[in-house]
């Protein structure tokens, strides 16, 4: 696989990783509650 798509899977993984630690013990009405948390997974 080149390089670039390595760094762009990578990339993927980290921004999956992050979005689920943004949620994580949260449930979906307190996620959408809060909009600083919710716009952040846009």
């Amino acid at each position: 696989m080149p390089p670039r798509e390595l760094l762009l899977l990578w990339e993927m993984i980290d921004a999956a990783t992050r979005a689920h630690d943004l949620v994580e013990s949260h449930s979906a009405s307190d996620v959408e509650a809060d909009t600083m948390r919710r716009d952040a997974l846009l």
